[in-house]
This record gives C-alpha cells, structure tokens and sequence, in this order.
C-alpha cells in the first residue's frame, strides 16, 4: 500500500477540539490555514495565493501535546499521513482534505518557543506475555542480546 505524506506550513484556524475514541485514547482535531505567498514577475511584488484549509488529527500523546500546546492563530509545521475525502449531503458535493498527524511543532520563523519534555506512561513489555495488562508495571526491563550471543544462535 502506498501512503502519502505531507508536510504543510500555515496557521492553526482554532483551538484543537479534544475528543477520545471509542476504546480510551485521546484525540484531537484542529483545522490548519496554508497560504501561498508568490513573488509577482510583472511588478517584483509577493501576492497571496489561494488558501488551503486542511483538518488535522492527532493522537495518543501528540494530542494531549497537541492539546496543552497550541492555541488559535499560531504558526504551526504538521507532518503527518495526507487524506482526501469526497463527501455528499443532498445537493451538496465537496471534498475534505485531512492529515493523520505525526509531528506538529511551531514554526520558529515567527517566534521563539519553549520546550517541555512530558513524562510517557508506562510502556506495554515488548514480548508476549500470559499475564493481564495490570501487570505491565510489574514487568521486568528487556536486555538486547550481545552481538557475540546472536552470532553464536546464527552459526
């Protein structure tokens, strides 16, 4: 399957909307303004292209950052998985331009920000296990094999 990714520059058009799905995870949901701004050969001066509006999803812990973090108007980067949508209601037909996101930031060319690093929750162990999730926090940390350990299985 081939996917598309983007990466769009522009200015957050709301506040994200937080919302949670249907099995617990956070979500948010924000619409992003990208203008293009061309310089004109004719006269030497930059004029304003037509605005892109683009719905942006982000989850798990980026909407939570997401969330905590931005605000109407900002500058903003969004990298993420593009989708193009046709819909239909009556007599109405458009199309719907969406971003899964997977890295949003401010865009430092209009300002400074400051970053703080939020703690992760506990991760899920890294190989099956026969007991509950409960006991996650109970699990012991994963070691990688030494290389003279791996040789020593492939020979």
């Amino acid at each position: 399957m081939n996917d598309t990714y983007v990466t769009i520059a522009g200015n957050a058009v709301e506040d994200p909307v937080r919302r949670t799905t249907s099995n617990g995870d956070p979500f948010v949901h924000f619409r992003l303004a990208s203008t293009p701004r061309r310089r004109v050969q004719a006269t030497g001066e930059y004029a304003d292209g037509d605005t892109n509006f683009v719905d942006v999803h982000a989850f798990r812990g980026l909407a939570r950052n997401a969330a905590a973090s931005i605000a109407k108007g900002q500058p903003l980067v969004v990298h993420g998985l593009l989708r193009v949508r046709e819909w239909a209601s009556g007599d109405s037909r458009g199309t719907n331009v969406e971003i899964e996101a997977i890295h949003i930031g401010h865009d430092l060319r209009w300002g400074s920000a400051v970053f703080t690093k939020t703690a992760h929750d506990a991760a899920p162990p890294t190989t099956p296990s026969c007991e509950p999730p409960g006991s996650w926090s109970q699990a012991q940390p994963q070691t990688s094999p030494q290389p003279s350990e791996v040789f020593a299985r492939a020979g």
